[in-house]
């Protein structure tokens, strides 16, 4: 008999030793951009299903049959507790259509908890994207990931770049609102509320940067080493063509020290695509983030506050 319900650390052995699951993790978080997809669930992807299932802002699901476990989805929230994102899908290339109904189940008690949106990151032409997609995701955002060795530039002194302060938050929304297109702005969040909640998480030490001029936030910057690779990210606006440049050799500058880079760059941008290109970079892989919007129940809470007393 085929099931769908709550996954439990005592499940470990049976999508691990079973080999009902034949393929590895299809969802990228940021901190696993740019890593090879998986044969089977690795010791430690298992390890960390198990710590989701007990978490406050994570959970897990599951569908199988029998003691076989055909099937985990498993999210966690991002930045706020509205905005969530799937960190673990495990389907079969046999089971999508088992796929959509765990995928909505998962979703539903996210939406039980007050989640308003679910993102997921795949690679592009995955073939589990239909099964994604029927569950109620749609396609928001194309990513492209360069990497190539790192070449310090001689340009990166010419702008005077700052660390990010709390107070940026509202300009860094201003340009968020200038550099990505309206179609995207509209899954990812239209206020600032909803673009502050929709952040991914930063990978493990990443130092963050602005370029401010004239008062307004034109550019941030962020990076971060894991190993030998250093990770860069740019977000800049339409109007600071002429500052690209200088802007990559400023993050190469601050990556001494590893000899490879890698830079996850939306399709939007295409300028700075061109640009990594001519600096020597390599396409390595592309992916797609898809989102689903749901209408969260509302809480008793929501309606006290938001519904005067009598006096």
């Amino acid at each position: 008999m085929s099931y769908i319900r709550r996954l439990q650390p005592s499940d470990f052995l049976r999508y691990t030793t079973l080999g009902a699951l034949e393929r590895g993790n299809l969802a990228y978080t940021m901190d696993r951009v740019g890593k090879a997809p998986g044969a089977r669930v690795s010791v430690l992807d298992a390890a960390r299903l198990s710590l989701l299932t007990q978490g406050r802002w994570t959970l897990a699901y599951c569908a199988g049959e029998g003691a076989r476990i055909t099937a985990v989805s498993a999210a966690r929230r991002r930045s706020g507790p509205r905005v969530w994102e799937l960190s673990h899908l495990y389907l079969r290339s046999d089971s999508h259509s088992v796929g959509e109904d765990l995928l909505s189940r998962t979703c539903h008690e996210v939406a039980r908890r007050g989640g308003e949106r679910v993102f997921v990151r795949l690679r592009e032409n995955e073939p589990s994207a239909g099964a994604v997609r029927r569950s109620g995701f749609v396609r928001c955002a194309r990513e492209m990931l360069f990497t190539g060795p790192r070449r310090p530039g001689a340009r990166g002194g010419e702008l005077m770049l700052r660390r990010r302060r709390p107070y940026d938050d509202h300009d860094l929304f201003r340009l968020y609102t200038s550099a990505f297109p309206t179609e995207a702005r509209f899954l990812y969040g239209v206020t600032f509320d909803q673009w502050s909640a929709a952040l991914e998480r930063n990978r493990r030490g990443t130092h963050e940067f602005v370029y401010e001029m004239d008062g307004r936030i034109k550019a941030w910057v962020k990076t971060s080493r894991r190993l030998t690779t250093g990770h860069l990210s740019i977000t800049v606006g339409p109007e600071e063509g002429g500052s690209l440049a200088a802007l990559v050799d400023f993050g190469m500058n601050k990556l001494g020290g590893v000899s490879t880079v890698a830079c996850l760059v939306p399709d939007h941008q295409a300028l700075l695509q061109r640009l990594l290109l001519h600096r020597g970079l390599e396409i390595a892989a592309e992916y797609v983030i898809m989102a689903k919007a749901m209408v969260a129940p509302v809480t008793k809470e929501a309606v006290r506050t938001a519904v005067p007393t009598p006096t």
